[in-house]
């Protein structure tokens, strides 16, 4: 995967990381609800002022809460299957950038989300996550973050 006219710094991904990606996505896949409500418990253990940029707030047995964290294993669902497909991917990857635009997120609220999906994956796939992979998954989340503060930018100057 590389990133040219997306709007962001260029990189890419190697066919061995996304091979890798895909690999451990299919492990994870299958229980994405359970790994989502994970993945925003650790992002508001660590970064609780978060929650209040959401309509559930601190309230985690809102059926928005549920929903919310099934749609980000979505919508990370459709990047993994994307990653060899950028013409699919960066469109919808800056439409979702656009959609976020009025929380003014930066780059350290990307870090945190990067941070809490990395605890997912890793204690989620205990031993099978390895080095490699750690690295396969952090550039690929480095690679949607630069896409979607990009579209965040283009509208917020």
């Amino acid at each position: 995967m590389t990133m040219e006219a997306s709007g962001g710094k260029s990189s890419e991904l190697t066919d061995l990381q996304i091979e890798l990606i895909h690999g451990s996505w299919e492990k994870v896949k299958p229980n994405k609800k359970y790994h989502g409500e994970r993945l925003f418990h650790k992002l508001f253990n660590v970064a609780p002022h978060l929650q209040e940029l959401f309509p559930f707030g601190s309230d985690l047995t809102n059926p928005m809460f549920t929903m919310h964290a099934l749609n980000v294993m979505n919508t990370l669902d459709l990047a993994v299957q994307h990653l060899d497909k950028l013409d699919i991917l960066i469109p919808k990857l800056r439409e979702l950038g656009q959609m976020h635009a009025a929380f003014e997120l930066t780059e350290v609220e990307f870090q945190y989300v990067g941070e809490s999906l990395i605890w997912v994956l890793e204690t989620g796939l205990g031993d099978d996550f390895t080095p490699k992979l750690k690295k396969a998954w952090c550039d690929a989340f480095a690679i949607i973050t630069s896409v979607m503060l990009g579209a965040i930018k283009d509208i917020n100057g």
